[in-house]
């Protein structure tokens, strides 16, 4: 995250670079830019920010990130998002409201029961999805914290990019063949 209203995502490590998700809040919207970089290239993601790929290995990557040093930059990992594997994952973008659901396939659901300033409380009812408790049954309350992720099994994150006061806006990074939609 660089600042409070752009997000990078690295979506896929590729043979000659990688692919990013660059995503800008502007007022009530979020315009998308999907990004391949390449060694030493870089991609201005605001007035004074850019990003570079600054290492490239078959398993991992390295961005860099040269910004003013009042911009507030956070980093976090999602090994979902990151893999070989799984190049070909999708990224959705939902917006939920309190007592909404989001399904993720036909067994993972995550409820919204609050939302404040700086996070949100859900209930995770389902399996899973991959890794060694891949099919592993939960029901539990979480709290996710702005601009955090919570791994659903090592196949699926989530990942919380606004709140307002009556919803949140989520990006959810899953497997191609597991459906997004929120009731």
């Amino acid at each position: 995250m660089i600042g409070s209203d752009v997000l990078v995502t690295l979506v896929a490590i590729v043979s000659h670079g990688v692919r990013v998700r660059v995503d800008i809040k502007l007022f009530d919207k979020t315009i998308e830019h999907d990004v391949t970089l390449r060694p030493g290239e870089s991609y201005s993601v605001s007035p004074g920010a850019e990003i570079s790929l600054v290492d490239l290995r078959v398993d991992k990557a390295r961005l860099g990130v040269i910004a003013p040093k009042e911009t507030h930059v956070e980093r976090f990992e999602s090994h979902s998002a990151v893999s070989t594997h799984h190049a070909a994952t999708q990224r959705t973008t939902v917006v939920i409201k309190p007592d909404q659901t989001i399904h993720l396939g036909d067994k993972l659901t995550l409820a919204l029961t609050d939302i404040d300033p700086d996070g949100i409380r859900i209930v995770v009812r389902g399996e899973l999805l991959g890794g060694p408790d891949d099919g592993a049954w939960v029901y539990e309350p979480k709290e996710l914290a702005l601009h955090n992720t919570l791994s659903l099994g090592t196949l699926v994150t989530v990942m919380l990019f606004s709140t307002n006061t009556e919803q949140a806006m989520l990006h959810v990074i899953a497997p191609p063949g597991v459906s997004v939609r929120v009731d």
